[in-house]
Protein backbone atom coordinates (compact mmCIF):
# COMPACT_ATOMS: atom_id res chain seq x y z
CA UNK A 1 0.00 0.00 0.00
CA UNK A 2 2.97 2.58 0.20
CA UNK A 3 6.45 2.63 -1.29
CA UNK A 4 9.72 4.90 -0.78
CA UNK A 5 11.35 6.62 -3.67
CA UNK A 6 15.04 5.33 -3.66
CA UNK A 7 16.16 8.90 -4.74
CA UNK A 8 17.71 11.64 -2.40
CA UNK A 9 16.22 14.87 -3.43
CA UNK A 10 17.47 18.27 -1.90
CA UNK A 11 14.63 20.59 -0.36
CA UNK A 12 14.49 22.60 -4.03
CA UNK A 13 13.70 19.14 -5.70
CA UNK A 14 11.08 18.41 -2.98
CA UNK A 15 9.21 21.71 -3.76
CA UNK A 16 9.74 21.08 -7.87
CA UNK A 17 8.05 17.52 -7.07
CA UNK A 18 5.28 18.87 -4.92
CA UNK A 19 4.71 21.41 -7.47
CA UNK A 20 4.93 18.83 -10.59
CA UNK A 21 2.73 16.65 -8.93
CA UNK A 22 0.40 19.41 -7.69
CA UNK A 23 -0.24 20.58 -11.11
CA UNK A 24 -0.80 17.08 -12.37
CA UNK A 25 -3.95 16.14 -10.20
CA UNK A 26 -5.55 19.35 -10.73
CA UNK A 27 -9.29 18.79 -11.07
CA UNK A 28 -10.50 18.53 -15.09
CA UNK A 29 -13.43 18.53 -16.76
CA UNK A 30 -14.92 17.54 -19.57
CA UNK A 31 -15.14 20.36 -22.81
CA UNK A 32 -18.80 20.93 -21.75
CA UNK A 33 -18.06 21.72 -18.41
CA UNK A 34 -14.61 24.42 -19.07
CA UNK A 35 -16.67 26.92 -17.84
CA UNK A 36 -17.47 25.34 -14.35
CA UNK A 37 -13.81 24.12 -14.61
CA UNK A 38 -12.73 27.86 -15.06
CA UNK A 39 -14.47 29.35 -12.44
CA UNK A 40 -13.35 26.16 -10.17
CA UNK A 41 -9.92 27.53 -11.20
CA UNK A 42 -10.20 30.84 -10.31
CA UNK A 43 -11.87 30.34 -7.24
CA UNK A 44 -8.88 28.11 -5.49
CA UNK A 45 -10.81 24.78 -5.95
CA UNK A 46 -8.92 23.32 -8.87
CA UNK A 47 -7.57 20.00 -6.95
CA UNK A 48 -4.17 19.34 -6.58
CA UNK A 49 -2.00 18.87 -3.16
CA UNK A 50 -3.18 20.30 -0.16
CA UNK A 51 -1.75 20.32 3.04
CA UNK A 52 -3.69 17.89 5.47
CA UNK A 53 -1.75 18.84 8.96
CA UNK A 54 1.90 19.17 10.26
CA UNK A 55 3.36 16.26 11.82
CA UNK A 56 6.62 15.25 13.57
CA UNK A 57 6.39 11.05 13.13
CA UNK A 58 4.81 8.25 12.21
CA UNK A 59 3.21 6.55 14.98
CA UNK A 60 2.11 3.83 12.15
CA UNK A 61 -0.70 1.81 10.00
CA UNK A 62 -3.66 0.42 11.47
CA UNK A 63 -6.34 -1.33 8.91
CA UNK A 64 -9.97 -3.02 10.65
CA UNK A 65 -12.25 -4.13 8.06
CA UNK A 66 -12.08 -1.22 5.27
CA UNK A 67 -9.49 0.99 4.78
CA UNK A 68 -5.77 1.62 6.49
CA UNK A 69 -5.69 4.65 9.03
CA UNK A 70 -2.23 6.66 9.04
CA UNK A 71 -1.44 7.66 12.92
CA UNK A 72 0.74 11.14 12.92
CA UNK A 73 2.09 12.88 15.91
CA UNK A 74 1.05 16.36 14.93
CA UNK A 75 2.20 18.09 18.77
CA UNK A 76 5.36 17.11 20.89
CA UNK A 77 7.22 18.61 23.76
CA UNK A 78 10.55 17.95 25.03
CA UNK A 79 11.27 16.25 28.65
CA UNK A 80 14.78 15.98 28.42
CA UNK A 81 18.33 15.39 26.56
CA UNK A 82 20.50 12.10 26.38
CA UNK A 83 24.45 12.59 25.42
CA UNK A 84 22.25 15.48 23.28
CA UNK A 85 19.74 13.44 22.06
CA UNK A 86 16.64 14.72 22.49
CA UNK A 87 13.85 12.95 24.38
CA UNK A 88 10.40 13.47 23.31
CA UNK A 89 7.00 12.98 24.70
CA UNK A 90 3.82 13.10 22.67
CA UNK A 91 1.07 15.73 23.54
CA UNK A 92 -1.46 15.37 20.37
CA UNK A 93 -1.98 12.82 17.53
CA UNK A 94 -4.53 12.92 15.07
CA UNK A 95 -5.62 9.32 12.64
CA UNK A 96 -6.30 9.97 9.03
CA UNK A 97 -8.22 7.44 6.91
CA UNK A 98 -6.48 6.39 3.19
CA UNK A 99 -8.78 5.86 0.93
CA UNK A 100 -10.19 8.22 -1.86
CA UNK A 101 -12.72 11.11 -1.58
CA UNK A 102 -16.30 10.29 -2.84
CA UNK A 103 -16.92 12.25 -6.28
CA UNK A 104 -19.91 13.06 -7.90
CA UNK A 105 -21.06 11.40 -11.17
CA UNK A 106 -21.41 13.69 -14.23
CA UNK A 107 -25.25 13.32 -13.34
CA UNK A 108 -25.25 14.21 -9.84
CA UNK A 109 -23.15 17.39 -11.22
CA UNK A 110 -25.43 17.92 -13.46
CA UNK A 111 -29.21 17.20 -12.21
CA UNK A 112 -30.08 19.71 -8.90
CA UNK A 113 -32.36 16.90 -7.20
CA UNK A 114 -29.11 14.39 -7.73
CA UNK A 115 -27.12 16.54 -5.80
CA UNK A 116 -29.66 17.22 -3.32
CA UNK A 117 -30.01 13.43 -2.97
CA UNK A 118 -26.59 12.49 -2.32
CA UNK A 119 -26.75 15.26 0.52
CA UNK A 120 -28.98 13.72 2.19
CA UNK A 121 -27.29 10.42 2.00
CA UNK A 122 -24.21 11.86 3.34
CA UNK A 123 -26.22 13.20 6.01
CA UNK A 124 -27.77 10.40 7.21
CA UNK A 125 -24.00 8.20 6.81
CA UNK A 126 -22.76 10.76 8.90
CA UNK A 127 -24.83 9.78 11.93
CA UNK A 128 -24.77 6.40 11.35
CA UNK A 129 -28.74 6.18 9.41
CA UNK A 130 -28.79 3.65 6.65
CA UNK A 131 -25.27 1.63 7.44
CA UNK A 132 -24.78 -1.95 6.73
CA UNK A 133 -22.90 -4.43 9.64
CA UNK A 134 -19.77 -4.49 8.28
CA UNK A 135 -19.72 -0.28 8.51
CA UNK A 136 -21.38 -0.49 12.00
CA UNK A 137 -18.27 -2.65 13.04
CA UNK A 138 -15.66 -0.26 11.59
CA UNK A 139 -17.61 2.83 13.53
CA UNK A 140 -16.71 0.45 16.34
CA UNK A 141 -13.31 -0.46 15.96
CA UNK A 142 -12.70 3.29 14.75
CA UNK A 143 -13.95 4.06 18.50
CA UNK A 144 -11.97 1.40 20.60
CA UNK A 145 -8.76 3.10 18.94
CA UNK A 146 -9.62 6.37 19.40
CA UNK A 147 -9.84 5.88 23.02
CA UNK A 148 -6.18 5.18 23.15
CA UNK A 149 -5.16 8.20 25.07
CA UNK A 150 -1.09 8.68 23.57
CA UNK A 151 -0.92 11.85 24.79
CA UNK A 152 -0.03 10.34 28.47
CA UNK A 153 3.23 8.13 29.20
CA UNK A 154 4.44 8.12 25.12
CA UNK A 155 8.09 8.91 24.57
CA UNK A 156 10.63 8.95 21.26
CA UNK A 157 13.46 10.43 20.41
CA UNK A 158 14.64 10.54 16.96
CA UNK A 159 18.46 9.87 17.56
CA UNK A 160 18.52 8.24 20.43
CA UNK A 161 17.23 4.26 20.73
CA UNK A 162 15.17 4.58 24.06
CA UNK A 163 14.20 0.54 23.90
CA UNK A 164 17.79 -0.10 24.45
CA UNK A 165 20.09 0.64 27.62
CA UNK A 166 22.38 3.15 28.08
CA UNK A 167 25.07 0.31 27.94
CA UNK A 168 23.83 -0.73 24.65
CA UNK A 169 23.49 2.63 23.25
CA UNK A 170 27.26 3.64 24.13
CA UNK A 171 28.91 -0.02 22.54
CA UNK A 172 27.14 1.41 19.79
CA UNK A 173 28.75 4.68 19.19
CA UNK A 174 31.91 3.11 19.48
CA UNK A 175 31.82 0.98 16.45
CA UNK A 176 28.81 3.01 14.30
CA UNK A 177 27.31 0.24 12.03
CA UNK A 178 25.49 1.53 9.43
CA UNK A 179 22.33 1.15 8.83
CA UNK A 180 21.45 1.75 12.90
CA UNK A 181 20.80 -1.71 14.41
CA UNK A 182 17.11 -2.10 14.52
CA UNK A 183 14.92 -1.25 17.44
CA UNK A 184 14.39 -4.04 20.62
CA UNK A 185 10.80 -4.57 19.84
CA UNK A 186 10.47 -6.06 23.44
CA UNK A 187 9.77 -2.31 24.41
CA UNK A 188 8.56 -0.23 21.29
CA UNK A 189 4.88 -0.03 21.68
CA UNK A 190 3.69 0.21 17.98
CA UNK A 191 5.55 -2.40 16.98
CA UNK A 192 2.47 -3.81 15.46
CA UNK A 193 1.46 -0.33 13.94
CA UNK A 194 5.04 -0.12 12.04
CA UNK A 195 5.73 -4.24 10.84
CA UNK A 196 4.10 -4.09 7.67
CA UNK A 197 5.03 -0.43 6.91
CA UNK A 198 9.12 -1.22 7.88
CA UNK A 199 8.31 -4.27 5.33
CA UNK A 200 7.57 -1.93 2.05
CA UNK A 201 10.45 0.45 2.84
CA UNK A 202 14.02 -0.16 1.53
CA UNK A 203 16.17 -2.15 5.18
CA UNK A 204 19.04 0.86 4.54
CA UNK A 205 16.62 3.61 5.01
CA UNK A 206 14.34 2.83 6.99
CA UNK A 207 15.31 3.95 10.32
CA UNK A 208 14.82 7.28 8.66
CA UNK A 209 10.71 6.55 8.98
CA UNK A 210 10.43 4.08 11.67
CA UNK A 211 9.90 6.01 14.95
CA UNK A 212 9.80 3.57 17.95
CA UNK A 213 7.37 5.02 20.19
CA UNK A 214 8.35 3.55 24.22
CA UNK A 215 5.31 3.64 26.87
CA UNK A 216 6.22 4.12 30.55
CA UNK A 217 7.89 7.18 32.38
CA UNK A 218 10.54 9.43 32.02
CA UNK A 219 12.15 11.79 34.66
CA UNK A 220 15.85 13.86 34.22
CA UNK A 221 16.98 15.94 36.91
CA UNK A 222 20.06 17.35 37.61
CA UNK A 223 21.93 17.25 41.12
CA UNK A 224 24.82 19.17 42.39
CA UNK A 225 27.31 16.74 44.28
CA UNK A 226 30.78 18.82 45.67
CA UNK A 227 30.83 21.64 42.71
CA UNK A 228 29.81 18.82 40.09
CA UNK A 229 26.73 18.89 38.02
CA UNK A 230 25.75 15.25 37.83
CA UNK A 231 22.27 14.11 35.46
CA UNK A 232 20.12 11.50 36.81
CA UNK A 233 17.94 9.54 34.23
CA UNK A 234 14.80 7.47 35.17
CA UNK A 235 13.23 5.39 32.43
CA UNK A 236 10.62 2.80 32.74
CA UNK A 237 9.44 0.74 29.71
CA UNK A 238 6.51 -1.20 29.77
CA UNK A 239 6.81 -4.59 27.38
CA UNK A 240 4.51 -5.01 24.78
CA UNK A 241 3.95 -8.73 25.21
CA UNK A 242 2.57 -7.67 29.04
CA UNK A 243 0.59 -4.55 28.51
CA UNK A 244 -2.23 -3.84 31.48
CA UNK A 245 -2.56 -1.91 34.43
CA UNK A 246 0.30 -1.79 36.98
Amino acid sequence: FVSEDPNVYSQEEIKEMLDMIHDGNRMTRNAHHNSQSQRHQQGGGGGGLKPIVKAYGIVGFIRFLDCYYLTLITKRAKVGSIGGNGIYTIKNTETIPLKPAEKMSDAEDLDPSSVLLSMWNRGKRSVGLGLSNREIAELRYQGIYQVLDLSKSFFFSYTYDMTRTLQENFLATTSRPFPPRPFKDLYAWNFFLTREFEGCLNSDSSYHWVLPIVHGAFLQRKVQDYGRSLDIFLIARRSRHFAGTR
